[in-house]
């Protein structure tokens, strides 16, 4: 069971068995929380949700989301090297790489949305943050990529 907990510090950790991830909240995703929006939102909802945000909290969204993708990488990391084979913390990993796979496509569609209100100039600049932070984490997603695909002989 998972239980998602706030704090005045805008964290939120996610306590399972053994394993605690902690994770920055932005902008929106407080806004998501204090709503009661705390799922999984359709890439409908999303943009809809994206095009509401003020030109500057969309702006903040790339790095926040980045930011999380940053810890959860690290999280996974540690838990592997902690007990790989723990139960628990097999199922954590899973979850975190479906959680970065979201983040992924969420950066995706912001960049989309920055494109169509604040035009290409703005969207070069955020698009070569984004390249930037691929390259820096490019093993890391690329194997996070790979083991959610499996190898198929």
């Amino acid at each position: 069971m998972y239980r998602f907990v706030t704090n005045n510090k805008g964290g939120c950790a996610t306590f399972t068995g053994k394993a605690i991830l902690c994770i920055p909240v932005s902008c929106f995703s407080k806004y998501l929380l204090e709503n009661q929006f705390c799922k999984v939102m359709e890439p409908v909802q999303l943009e809809k949700a994206l095009n509401e945000l003020p030109p500057v909290t969309l702006i903040t969204e790339i790095p926040e989301v980045q930011n999380a993708i940053a810890h959860l990488l690290q999280s996974n990391q540690e838990m592997r090297e902690y007990d790989p084979n723990d139960p628990d913390m097999v199922q954590a990993i899973k979850e975190n790489k479906d959680l970065i796979m979201r983040k992924e496509r969420q950066i995706d569609l912001t960049l989309k949305v920055i494109r169509e209100r604040l035009g290409e100039a703005a969207w070069r600049e955020m698009g070569s943050n984004v390249k930037e932070f691929r390259e820096m984490h490019k093993e890391e997603l690329l194997n996070n990529k790979q083991e959610e695909e499996g190898v198929f002989l």
